[in-house]
């Protein structure tokens, strides 16, 4: 009834959503040996990195104002 195997996501494991430290993350990464949640005991797969994405800035739209004022 559920997953066995979960992805850790957002720092915390996929099944009972408690956090995972981050040494445990990077044995996790390495995948030399087979990881399992302290909590709940399910086994940890990969690490799913945050991709944080900045806000582009935005372009300054000439108006018909500001190109009447300019001509």
């Amino acid at each position: 009834n559920g997953l066995a195997v979960v992805m850790v996501k957002r720092g915390a494991c996929g099944g009972c959503f408690n956090t995972v430290p981050p040494q445990r993350q990077a044995d996790i990464r390495e995948k030399k040996k087979l990881i399992v949640c302290e909590h709940c005991g399910r086994i940890l797969a990969g690490v799913e990195d945050e991709v944080v994405e900045e806000a582009a800035p935005k372009k300054k739209r000439a108006t018909k104002a500001t190109k009447a004022s300019k001509a």
